[in-house]
């Protein structure tokens, strides 16, 4: 019993890992319809970040040297910045484009992510040791769970928490809800004059104006037309 339960820990420790990785691809596909094969590679970008760049078999810490409250936040920007870059590079000019292109694109990204970090970290696999006591073993009963897989366990419900209140909660989130469906629909909008110049915008109707432009509007255009989408095609139940 004590080794079914060990199993059982370490299963669900190394789910949860993947568990976050499929979080992530599961909101790409869901909302831009892209399989972005690249992901795990921004996670690479990421773990890299916290070492000196050489070809050396000893690693330097360099961000991993910091602080916890600045280096979590550090090495998010990083990723963050990296993953905006190759949007605006790769993905948005190709935004329209089918889905094996796309696909392909992704590909392309993780090869070049990658052979650059190859090139500037070399082959030689790297070693640092960021937190000790990490590697403690924790005794429940008779189990002994390492402090690691409790760390990621507790890493994981959070983040999945959060991100499902961000998108219940926030009106970014329920936009990204909205476009889900139907992309193409949710992209439609009116586009009303805020302004003209014999009738400004905080003259004549303010409210109306403030409304048309607000992004509450363009959230409930969105949301509109993809309920007249689904309406209009109906369920695949049905």
């Amino acid at each position: 019993m004590i080794q079914f339960l060990q199993n059982l820990i370490d299963a669900i420790s190394l789910g949860s890992i993947y568990a976050l990785v499929a979080l992530g691809i599961g909101l790409l596909f869901g909302i831009l319809r892209l399989i972005n094969f690249a992901h795990g590679d921004f996670i690479t970008i990421g773990a890299y970040a916290l070492i000196v760049p050489s070809a050396d078999v000893t690693a330097r810490l360099m961000i991993g040297g910091w602080p916890w409250p600045l280096l979590i936040p550090a090495v998010c920007l990083i990723v963050v910045v990296a993953a905006l870059l190759t949007d605006a590079l790769v993905f948005r000019p190709i935004r329209r484009a089918s889905s094996p292109t796309l696909m392909i694109a992704s590909f392309a990204v993780s090869y070049i992510i990658q052979n650059g970090v190859l090139m500037a970290y070399g082959s030689r696999p790297k070693a640092v040791d960021l937190w000790s006591g990490a590697n403690t073993q924790v005794l429940i009963g008779t189990l002994r769970v390492p402090m690691l897989q409790l760390i990621t366990l507790v890493t994981t419900l959070v983040l999945m928490v959060a991100i499902s209140l961000f998108l219940k909660r926030t009106s970014y989130g329920v936009q990204m809800r909205a476009a889900a469906p139907s992309p193409s629909a949710a992209s439609w909008r009116v586009s009303y004059p805020c302004s003209t110049p014999r009738r400004p915008a905080r003259s004549a109707t303010p409210w109306a104006c403030r409304w048309r432009c607000s992004p509450l509007s363009r959230w409930w255009s969105a949301a509109w037309a993809a309920w007249w989408v689904r309406s209009s095609v109906g369920s695949p139940s049905a």
